[in-house]
């Protein structure tokens, strides 16, 4: 019997900030599924988690500028247009259309980057392993995605997360759903608000989360949660809007007004690095604030061990960016650590505000300096809320034992 497979749609792989796919594409692969990335881009950053050496599913790189690369992105478009001439011909059509209505060029950027792909892994034709395409984000790889299943003819799932949901259309999202065998999340929030989205079929969304490696995030030294170490506060995540650092940054100059010593790391790069290293000028913390930029597990691990207080100042942006449940919460939790965060999104599914962590408004940072003061002052509440933060995530977040809701779902396809 000929072996299939099915063909995981990404964004750019392999990517630090993006450690949930990877793990669950190699929890898949312990389950026996067979797995082909399919990535729309490169590395952009030179560090590697070290679960990415474990996966043993190849990668094809598909053209990420299209015009730069014409003449190979034109030969295999002629060359998909003879395997599959009446649906290349009718969804070209649907491409160029869309692209002049919405003046905007990635339908056809993403109809052209499908072609190449159908064309170099034969989708569509018995001499293809892949029968089954699961896409990561409900924007652009989807987009990508559904373009491949139109011509070459195949089925198609989806993984949804927090800023695809909400940055694109809702006619837009309907027509993917609805077109895909199924759609999961990772938060009930994300469930609940695509369920009630209009003319969708609310039967194809399914709330799986994610969940974190438990053996990985498992704290080795005590921690002594005395106000000394608990000043040590920590973060981590990507340089962007949503994540809220300029909301810290203000809470943390009122703390410092106020005479409390504290020292702020911070693990992630990104977009506003120049203007968050401005902004700690400007607010005089650069004694107390370090940026740490790209970091892996193991660096991620080695700060949580020394304890302090986890902060997440996840918010909602303008443009409708947000996060869904950080997994760096979840890390700091299974690390024991106690966590403030802000109660956006997905975040309250995790956190049980003063039994587990401590939750705040977004965007308040009178809220954050006034909780901060708390746990700097009641220590004991402080090592209660780590340990019960552990507790929480091994009984409902251990990838272990959320991967059998996803393969549930990937199963009938595999």
């Amino acid at each position: 019997m000929k072996q299939t497979a099915i063909g995981f749609v990404l964004k750019g792989y392999p990517r630090v900030s993006e450690t949930f796919i990877a793990q669950e594409i190699y929890l898949l692969e312990q389950q026996g599924f067979q797995i082909e990335i399919l990535s729309m881009r490169k590395a952009r950053e030179p560090e590697r988690q070290p679960i990415v050496s474990l996966i043993k599913a190849p990668v094809t790189y598909i053209p990420e500028y299209i015009w730069a690369e014409w003449g190979t992105v034109l030969k295999e478009n002629l060359r998909t247009l003879r395997l599959h001439p009446v649906r290349y011909l009718r969804y070209l059509t649907v491409a160029l259309t869309r692209t002049v209505v919405q003046r905007d060029d990635s339908p056809i950027k993403r109809f052209l980057q499908a072609g190449w792909l159908i064309s170099k892994k034969n989708l569509g034709t018995d001499r293809s392993p892949i029968h089954h395409l699961h896409s990561h984000f409900a924007h652009t790889p989807t987009e990508l995605t559904w373009y491949m299943s139109r011509v070459a003819g195949l089925k198609y799932s989806i993984s949804a997360h927090a800023k695809d949901i909400y940055t694109i259309s809702e006619k837009e999202l309907v027509e993917r759903i609805n077109s895909s065998e199924f759609i999961m999340t990772c938060t009930s929030y994300n469930h609940e608000f695509m369920q009630k989205l209009p003319a969708v079929q609310p039967q194809k969304v399914h709330k799986v989360y994610h969940g974190i490696n438990l053996e990985s995030f498992k704290p080795t030294f005590a921690k002594s949660y005395s106000t000394e170490e608990l000043s040590r506060f920590v973060s981590v995540g990507r340089l962007v809007e949503k994540k809220g650092y300029d909301v810290i940054f203000t809470a943390l100059q009122a703390l410092k007004k106020d005479g409390v010593k504290f020292s702020y790391d911070i693990y992630g790069a990104g977009e506003m690095k120049k203007e968050l290293l401005a902004l700690r000028e400007q607010l005089n913390l650069e004694t107390e604030i370090q940026f740490h930029y790209t970091a892996t597990h193991p660096q991620i691990i080695e700060r949580f061990n020394q304890g302090g207080i986890f902060i997440c100042g996840s918010k909602l942006t303008a443009s409708g960016d947000r996060d869904g449940i950080p997994n760096t919460v979840a890390e700091a939790m299974s690390m024991e650590l106690p966590v403030i965060a802000t109660n956006v999104s997905g975040i309250p599914e995790l956190i049980t505000h003063g039994s587990d962590g401590l939750l705040i408004a977004e965007k308040d940072p009178v809220q954050l300096t006034q909780a901060l003061k708390d746990l700097l002052q009641n220590t004991e509440k402080a090592r209660s809320l780590g340990l019960a933060a552990r507790q929480k995530v091994a009984q409902v977040f251990d990838s272990s034992n959320l991967i059998n809701n996803c393969s549930r779902l990937l199963g009938p396809y595999r």
